[in-house]
């Protein structure tokens, strides 16, 4: 038995005196990124993952979401289905967070099967989706707000040229949006 147990054992403490060996001959650079790897593979999940995960919990209850498929696929998007149920980031990031919270707006305002117009209900789930953010004590940048117009912006857009267009919708894209919404109209 001591032999079963004892020839494995030293294969491995040879294999692993190569490796330590090679590592000791390793350039400072590669040490330098192998040490920062060995660092990332051990922190499993930052602080601020953690406060963003929780964040991302606390967003879905508050809006009655009771399933939630991540979406793993690359790209920010996402999807409410009706019934509770959405397709979005796991909630990682901020952006990953402010797709979250658009999706739980749609399930919050129970926008499927509604009659209301396409354009108010992305409108009302990005505005819902800020005021999560807000409430979460989330920061806001510059860069969500424009993409956020953009956005709301296109949905208009889509609308048609002979659409009645909400008007907090369009107050809210500004200036430089709505003047491509009236070319687009015109």
């Amino acid at each position: 038995i001591v032999k079963e147990v004892f020839e494995p054992l030293a294969k491995i403490n040879a294999r692993i005196a190569v490796i330590v060996a090679e590592v000791a001959n390793m350039p400072a650079q590669h040490a330098k990124e192998l040490a920062a790897a060995k660092k990332r593979a051990t922190q499993v999940n930052p602080p601020h993952v953690v406060r963003f995960l929780a964040i991302a919990e606390a967003m879905k209850a508050e809006a009655g979401v009771t399933e939630h498929v991540i979406e793993a696929k690359r790209g920010l998007r996402g999807m409410s289905y009706g019934g509770g149920k959405i397709r979005a980031p796991e909630g990682r990031t901020a952006k990953q967070l402010q797709i979250l919270a658009h999706e739980c707006g749609h399930e919050f305002f129970k926008h499927h099967g509604s009659d209301t117009l396409r354009h108010v209900e992305e409108f009302e789930a990005e505005k819902y989706s800020f005021d999560a953010l807000k409430r979460h004590g989330v920061k806001i940048t510059r860069a969500m707000v424009q993409k956020s117009k953009k956005y709301v912006a296109h949905s208009l857009k889509k609308a048609g040229p002979k659409a009645k267009l909400d008007r907090a919708a369009l107050a809210y894209i500004g200036a430089e949006n709505r003047e491509h919404i009236k070319m687009f109209r015109s």
